[in-house]
């Protein structure tokens, strides 16, 4: 109960995810056998550093943050830093949940080399108040910036091609994306950001003030958490050509009265409604729709119709839902 440093023993290669959940580590050094470590491998809280012995020839230590031997990859940034965190400009490629939770960093300054941002590399930096993609950045990955719940607008450069799943969801504070004319492969539309053909929407920024919106009927797809979180939205038209709700598409949006859904919709993901406060929400869901993950509709407490049986669906599609559901 009292360990503060964990020495791993000469001979082990590889850390994998979840490894070091004890609360009594707070400094991990890594003997020079390990090569391998998996993303999520730091999770605990209370870790302050990792240290490398100088031998190690994959990682290296700087400040008891990790990084590969020749620093071109930030491996594992400590949760307990605060402030500003300056990335050296050695640093190609920022790994998965690097930053995951460090939620007292109210700057990161990222380097102009930066090809590659990991998936849930900054997952949970609460008090992150802006983010500067560097010009050459190419990829962003799944959920790098969900629950980022500082920073005001996201601006997309030119040379990114690759955008992850839910990649900028449950932002509540966002205000617009913006994207680079010159990126080929994505656009902004009244500040909601999509795929270049308008086939993909990835997310509506959540502090938009309008209250109603159609979504376009070239989008077939939505990501999810695509409007989670949109605290005035009250009104939502979704397009013919989709055929599912993804997982928490509409969670967390207090305002929302309605979501038309098209007789195109075949699913609808987990938590997709959940913690739709408004007493006044009314869903109608139409008999096309087949499969209704669980949580669907935890904590709604207003009025669903079904045109299908209620026992079509998973027993836990309607598990916390307090309101009213009529069956025809």
């Amino acid at each position: 109960d009292n360990l503060q440093m964990l020495r791993i023993p000469r001979g082990i290669t590889a850390i994998a995810e979840n490894a070091f959940l004890m609360k009594s580590v707070r400094g991990i050094l890594l003997p020079d056998t390990v090569t391998e470590i998996a993303p999520g491998a730091f999770c605990s809280s209370r870790i302050e550093s990792v240290e490398t012995v100088p031998s190690n020839p994959s990682f290296a230590s700087v400040n008891g943050a990790l990084y590969s031997k020749d620093m071109a990859t930030l491996v594992f940034v400590p949760r307990k830093r605060e402030g500003t965190y300056d990335i050296p400009d050695s640093v190609a490629t920022i790994a998965n949940e690097a930053f995951y939770y460090c939620a007292s960093l109210t700057e990161i300054i990222l380097p102009k080399r930066l090809k590659t941002i990991g998936a849930l590399a900054f997952c949970g930096c609460k008090k992150l108040g802006a983010i500067a993609f560097p010009e050459g950045l190419r990829e962003i990955g799944e959920k790098a910036f969900q629950e980022c719940e500082s920073i005001r607008s996201f601006r997309i450069p030119s040379s990114v091609v690759h955008i992850g799943n839910s990649a900028f969801g449950h932002c509540p504070s966002c205000t617009e994306f913006a994207v680079d004319p010159a990126n080929a492969g994505y656009l902004s539309r009244d500040g909601i950001l999509f795929d270049a053909a308008m086939g993909r929407l990835l997310a509506y920024p959540a502090a938009k003030e309008e209250r109603a919106y159609s979504v376009p009927e070239t989008v077939s797809s939505l990501d999810d958490h695509a409007f989670s979180c949109s605290r005035q939205l009250q009104k939502v038209r979704l397009p013919k050509t989709l055929t599912r709700i993804p997982d928490h598409c509409f969670y967390g949006c207090p305002s929302l009265t309605s979501v038309k859904i098209p007789k195109s919709v075949r699913s609808i993901g987990e938590g997709a409604f959940g913690r739709c406060t408004n007493r006044w929400f009314y869903l109608d869901v139409p008999k096309t729709v087949r499969e209704i993950a669980r949580e669907c509709f935890s904590g709604v407490e207003g009025r669903i119709v079904l045109w299908t049986r209620m026992s079509t669906y998973s027993k836990n599609a309607f598990y916390g839902f307090k309101g009213r559901i009529d069956e025809y």
